[in-house]
């Protein structure tokens, strides 16, 4: 399909090209914009494979959009595009299962190795903090990955100074860390901070989903596996951040599961 390589063309000059390629299956796909912060899903696009190829694409950081059309008609027949769409999913999901379990192989790693952290670490300092659970490998502070069952995936490395990032290629979706053990009521929040600090004030289980594009896929699992008399989600107040995605995502959860 050579239109899509004038796409991906497009998509770059703009500073807009998903790190992974684009799937042209008509849906709306997220995806971190080179430059912005490790986590983030502020990229967008939708790619219509159809007689003559077009596109939509942006930024919801920048508030950016960009349409994008082929310069000619393409010859594929349907039959054709939709063998292109389900070899490419299938291709993308198998590369994917790959990655995933790689980083939880180095995860694993990484986890046995790492020691107790030290509780005058520069981040729990700073933070007024105290460590539960989580782990330091070299200068920064290690927070677990899990599943619903306790299986380890992946990591997230927290620097003196705050900045953090997922071990590379690890998975997140769905994924999440715990504070204290469970209780009848259970807080949902992003960051380990926010959580450390709500399990001090309120003595009551924490759940931590890492950021706000993976709250309600936390929730639903939570409430599912864990069926908790009641889930309740405490938002980061993204106030400086365009349509405020960390309150916006929090309402989406509450309003969907019907929650606190």
């Amino acid at each position: 399909m050579n239109w899509l390589h004038d796409l991906l063309g497009e998509t770059a000059a703009r500073g807009l090209a998903p790190a992974n390629g684009v799937t042209t299956d008509g849906l709306l796909h997220r995806f971190r914009v080179d430059g912005d912060k490790p986590g983030s899903r502020n990229g967008w696009y939708v790619v219509h494979a159809d007689d003559h190829p077009t596109a939509v694409f942006g930024s919801w950081k920048t508030g950016a959009q960009h349409t994008w059309r082929a310069s000619a008609p393409s010859h594929d027949t349907g039959e054709t595009k939709r063998q292109h769409i389900a070899v490419e999913q299938r291709r993308r999901q198998a590369e994917e299962t790959r990655t995933h379990a790689d980083a939880a192989a180095r995860a694993r790693r990484i986890w046995d190795q790492a020691l107790d952290p030290d509780p005058s670490h520069r981040y729990l300092r700073g933070k007024a903090i105290r460590p539960y659970g989580i782990r330091q490998h070299q200068d920064a502070l290690v927070v677990p990955l899990k599943d619903i069952a306790g299986k380890l995936f992946s990591l997230q490395f927290i620097a003196p100074d705050g900045h953090k990032r997922f071990l590379r290629g690890g998975r997140v979706k769905g994924l999440f860390d715990v504070i204290g053990p469970r209780t009848p009521r259970v807080w949902l929040c992003e960051g380990y901070a926010t959580g450390a600090s709500l399990h001090e004030d309120r003595r009551e289980c924490v759940v931590i989903a890492f950021n706000c594009d993976n709250l309600l896929a936390v929730a639903e699992s939570i409430v599912k596996g864990w069926r908790p008399q009641s889930l309740t989600v405490m938002a980061d107040d993204d106030w400086q951040t365009p349509g405020n995605p960390g309150v916006a995502a929090a309402r989406e959860v509450s309003d969907k599961l019907n929650l606190d």
